[in-house]
């Protein structure tokens, strides 16, 4: 079946999870990573990607200085149901070996959570390894500025009342940098950031920004055409509107989004660890989907 721009976002769609706080409320997005064994393996890792400031619990002072972060004790996702309703996983921090994984630089905003438990037969999918190192491929949409992108996360406001209902948000890079410079008072310092240029609402915290697989070129010969290069992702959304400095307050319509070369460092010590206790990890240049529920 051929690919349009409506089938590949509705899997979008499917890819991201609602993290919910103590208290039941939403409060956060996450999605699905899979890595498989290669053949004849047949075992698969699943990895929760979201923020470290979305599954921890924050201390600050009035005027917003950070005491201390600590982890949650338990992290619950709201799942949709194959049929209708939701399906609720939790993950109880003390019984999972190693649950977070995080970058070796601390001002890295982002978590690996190891899911060890089966999760429940639901509507979610898992996106394979390969779109995480997806814009290392030949032909690759590029992570740069005018690049076409996807955001699906949490609505502030409205996550739906029988099934969860994350929205679509389309823009385009506006700035690429490899440098530290901006500061969200969550205790970590200045942080690297890459601008979107797309809203940014509470609660799209840890969600997936995505290079649309539908981008429109222009070759040597000045002829504008439509790419399809595949899809990959290009950051993870790190910015809500009550952490932002005074300066990012003047940027709303914009969104900072931890750059995915950093994901790309965590997972790529993931691998070699499997690959050191024996398993043949698939290479990171599939750009397959895999879907952990179906039957």
């Amino acid at each position: 079946m051929e690919s349009t721009p409506s089938s590949i976002y509705k899997i979008f769609q499917k890819s991201v999870a609602f993290v919910l706080d103590e208290s039941g409320k939403p409060c956060g997005t996450a999605f699905l990573i899979s890595i498989k064994d290669a053949p004849p393996g047949k075992l698969h890792w699943e990895f929760l990607i979201t923020n470290k400031h979305v599954v921890q619990n924050i201390d600050t002072e009035p005027d917003g200085t950070v005491n201390a972060a600590t982890w949650m004790k338990r992290i619950r996702l709201r799942l949709n149901s194959m049929v209708e309703g939701f399906e609720h996983y939790d993950i109880e921090v003390a019984k999972v070996k190693r649950p977070f994984i995080v970058h070796e630089d601390p001002r890295v905003d982002l978590a690996v959570i190891n899911i060890e438990e089966p999760l429940p037969v639901c509507d979610l999918v898992a996106m394979d390894i390969g779109v995480v190192f997806g814009n290392t491929r030949p032909g690759a949409p590029l992570s740069e500025e005018g690049t076409d992108v996807v955001n699906c996360a949490l609505l502030d406001g409205y996550s739906g009342l029988k099934k969860n209902f994350p929205i679509c948000k389309f823009g385009k890079i506006a700035l690429v940098t490899d440098e530290f410079w901006c500061e969200t008072k969550r205790g970590f310092g200045k942080e690297a950031a890459w601008i979107v240029d797309l809203g940014s609402e509470e609660g799209s915290s840890g969600s997936p920004v995505f290079a649309t697989p539908f981008q429109i070129k222009v070759d040597q010969a000045g002829r504008v055409f439509q790419h399809t290069g595949g899809f990959c992702l290009v950051g993870v959304v790190k910015a809500v509107s009550d952490s932002m400095t005074d300066y990012q307050k003047k940027m709303r319509a914009l969104t900072l989004v931890e750059p995915v070369k950093h994901l790309q460092d965590i997972f790529s010590k993931i691998m070699i660890d499997l690959a050191n206790q024996g398993f043949n990890p698939q290479s990171v240049q599939s750009d397959s989907l895999y879907i952990p529920n179906e039957k």
